[in-house]
């Protein structure tokens, strides 16, 4: 007997519904629309307030009035792709609570001084028509709340609060934030804020908002007895799963086998188990609900599971999970970073996420990107105990950073220094075959012996360079050496005292460039002057 509203259908519910609300009553529809008229004057004020035209919520909200709603709960369910919550008749709805999530669902993570602050200016929302009464002040006032007030309320401010609320948004600190919006010294708007909660004088507000007729300008219509029954079970989800659950089933029976099987797979999921049979069943029952998609994508691998995730951010583009399950499967760093950039678009209040952005711009040689998206990972900390860890990664990562480059700077100079070394061993043997002609010819193919060992006049602290000579810039009495090495490499050395250097053979220096360049050997002691920009002073030099 428990379900029989299952079998007959009739709707004794009616829903009437504006934006992204639902309001379904079995109560007064007066008081349902008035209801929806107020929640719709708040998402006006508030899209005003955040610069959006038409704001919406991650998910759309659904609120049910009925006398069978539990008055214990005052929070939001998230199921079946919306915010649910049930509340008897003449009980204020949380207006707060919904405030909250259209700007936790539009806003980076703002100061405590206004995340906390800026929904209680909504806490006792009243319209009549186009009149809005709001910013009723709590009963014990702080300092955060008069300045809240007095920026969002006050003639002076009021028409610029939004700019105060664009520049947290984008990161600025509130004493920049209010002096960047307001024009004024932050000091001077901080007293004023003191002055106002010392005066006593905060009331509500009375404002014009949106023209709105709730008899013309809301939806309205019946609604099935066995859909609002299992909505109403949404609310009991945390509460009373088995309850809930026997709705469910009975809206399978009913006919509804999408919203039904994911209401189970909802209790299966928040029991702990696996969920796959009750998921598929939704989705094969042709499911629109995104959570459904990307729940069944996480037991999938990795072709299925991305076309799923597809279908999910398709049928919420609002959600930023997703596309950030799509990132995890990306090989490609540049990928995978422009999909993590996506998500956080969607949702900027995820620290973990910004964190690994950051590693990936990192690896991706954008430091300075890198650099923002640390510093917006530690904005966005949900307590000083998270900051401070994501500060001990951020330090991590930087040592790492640094410790590859200079892998990277070693690994180059080995590569010169091999380079250098094969030069040497080229010219050595260009030397010991010239030996072996000014000696007669012998060859070693002869099984000759060489008669005589050169030695070297290089070593490791006065490298030998074999190349051409290009241009000599003529500094006083100096000379600067512009060489191409054979391995195309350019370098420039310094001859402090060219008139004192090994020239054998040598037709001299001549200033300006060489035409055509020259070919020559030279040995050098590497010093780097940062002034001249050479990178060692020349010992000898041998033309060729």
């Amino acid at each position: 007997m428990m379900f029989a509203f299952a079998i007959d259908g009739r709707g004794r519910w009616t829903e009437f519904n504006i934006g992204p609300f639902r309001i379904d009553t079995d109560q007064d529809p007066q008081e349902a629309r008035e209801a929806l008229a107020t929640l719709e004057q708040l998402r006006w004020i508030l899209g005003g307030m955040l610069e959006s035209k038409d704001l919406n919520a991650t998910w759309p909200m659904r609120i049910l009035i009925t006398s069978r709603a539990d008055i214990s709960s005052q929070q939001f369910t998230q199921a079946h792709g919306e915010y649910v919550l049930a509340v008897q008749s003449r009980q204020s709805i949380p207006f707060q609570t919904v405030a909250k999530l259209f700007i936790e669902s539009n806003t980076p993570r703002l100061p405590p001084e206004v995340e906390l602050q800026l929904p209680r200016l909504f806490e006792h929302l009243e319209a009549h028509g186009s009149r809005v009464t709001w910013a009723s002040p709590p009963p014990h006032p702080d300092l955060d709340w008069a300045r809240i007030q007095l920026f969002a309320t006050n003639a002076e401010y009021a028409g610029r609060f939004h700019i105060f609320l664009n520049n947290l948004r984008g990161g600025s600190p509130l004493r920049t934030a209010e002096a960047n919006a307001f024009g004024s010294d932050s000091n001077s708007l901080e007293q004023e804020a003191k002055q106002f909660l010392a005066s006593g004088s905060m009331q509500a507000q009375t404002i014009s908002a949106r023209p709105l007729d709730p008899k013309r300008d809301l939806g309205q219509h019946s609604m099935e007895d066995v859909l609002a029954e299992l909505y109403l079970a949404d609310t009991k989800l945390t509460r009373k799963a088995k309850e809930a659950e026997g709705t469910y089933k009975a809206a399978i029976e009913a006919g509804y086998a999408a919203l039904g099987q994911e209401g189970i797979a909802l209790i299966v999921t928040q029991e702990g188990t696996d969920a796959t049979e009750y998921l598929n069943a939704s989705m094969a029952a042709g499911s629109k609900d995104a959570w459904v998609y990307a729940e069944a994508a996480r037991r999938l691998p990795e072709t299925q599971a991305l076309s799923l995730l597809r279908t999910a951010a398709e049928l919420n583009p609002r959600w930023y999970l997703p596309v950030y399950l799509q990132a995890g499967f990306a090989k490609d760093p540049l990928q995978k970073e422009a999909l993590l950039a996506q998500a956080l678009k969607l949702d900027p209040r995820l620290p973990d996420v910004w964190q690994e952005l950051a590693v990936v711009q990192s690896i991706n040689g954008k430091t300075m990107s890198a650099q923002n998206s640390w510093a917006r990972a530690e904005d966005n900390a949900m307590s000083d105990e998270q900051r401070q860890r994501i500060r001990g990664a951020r330090n991590a990562s930087e040592n790492n950073r640094l410790d590859a480059q200079e892998a990277a700077r070693r690994q180059v100079e080995n590569a010169a220094r091999a380079e250098d070394q094969r030069l040497r061993n080229a010219q050595m043997e260009r030397i010991h075959a010239a030996e072996r002609r000014a000696n007669g010819g012998i060859t070693s193919s002869e099984g000759a012996r060489e008669r005589t060992e050169v030695m070297p006049w290089w070593g490791e602290d006065n490298p030998l360079l074999e190349g051409q000579l290009l241009k000599v810039d003529c500094i006083e009495k100096q000379a600067r050496l512009f060489i191409k090495a054979g391995n195309g490499r350019r370098m420039e050395l310094l001859a402090k005292d060219p008139s004192a250097l090994n020239s054998d053979h040598s037709p001299g220096l001549t200033c300006g460039s060489q035409d055509p360049p020259k070919r020559l050997s030279v040995t050098y002691k590497p010093r780097i002057d940062h002034k001249l920009g050479t990178v060692g002073d020349v010992t000898s030099i041998r033309f060729e």
